[in-house]
């Protein structure tokens, strides 16, 4: 919000904990600027708790007007304070206004600010989404891996692959003998009859062959 001080009287800076909420504007600065002939603006500001003055930084629009935008800090007490608006040619005082200044009481004194924690648990849960979403990315990415012998998996805090400590078994080295993993399934060694269930059996029950079999009544068995 911003606004005009046309007149002398109280400043209204706003709410505690407010950050550049509202601006407020000098226009007797360009006033006198032009009487002056040259120079430059500083606003001293006493907050309510009755520390010391301190310069806030002002800004200069298109009229050449000072413009105070209101920051936490100037906020950050409640309650009734001074400021003073000054022209300064050099190290002199050309021109100076002073005005009296009021911060409004945030919501609790001394207690936690609803609508802060709010806030807090919304940002709060929103990390939490995107770090289960990182460790479900990260899990899709890096499959589990044999190596040594033994099945290895990626782990999310350190960053890198850690054995499991369960062996792999059947299949030669680096096979498996469960062939409903996919891994490594185009590697040499990795279809022996052993790990189809009952295959060996069955192969074992075929009778060995009377006498050769043709291609004729190969054709005439398939076609039956």
């Amino acid at each position: 919000m911003r606004t005009v001080i046309n007149s002398p009287g109280t400043l209204y800076l706003g709410k505690q904990g407010e950050h550049l909420a509202r601006e407020l504007v000098f226009p007797e600065t360009a006033r006198w600027a032009a009487e002056s002939g040259g120079g430059a603006a500083l606003l001293l500001y006493r907050p309510p708790d009755g520390g010391p003055a301190y310069p806030v930084a002002l800004e200069t629009d298109g009229a050449g007007r000072a413009v105070w935008r209101v920051a936490a800090g100037d906020v950050a007490q409640a309650g009734h304070g001074c400021c003073e608006l000054r022209w300064c040619a050099g190290e002199r005082v050309v021109k100076s206004h002073t005005y009296a200044t009021y911060v409004a009481k945030g919501l609790a004194d001394g207690e936690e600010d609803p609508w802060g924690a709010y806030l807090e648990k919304i940002l709060s849960a929103g990390a939490k989404a995107l770090e289960a979403a990182g460790k479900a990315e990260a899990a899709a990415v890096h499959a589990p891996i044999i190596q040594d012998g033994s099945w290895w998996v990626w782990d999310q805090e350190k960053g890198a692959y850690t054995d499991t400590g369960s062996g792999v078994s059947g299949g030669g080295e680096g096979g498996a003998l469960d062939h409903r993993t996919l891994t490594y399934r185009d590697a040499e060694n990795q279809h022996p009859i052993a790990s189809i269930t009952g295959l060996a059996e069955a192969v074992e029950r075929i009778p060995e062959p009377v006498r050769p079999i043709t291609n004729i009544e190969l054709e005439e068995l398939m076609h039956e």
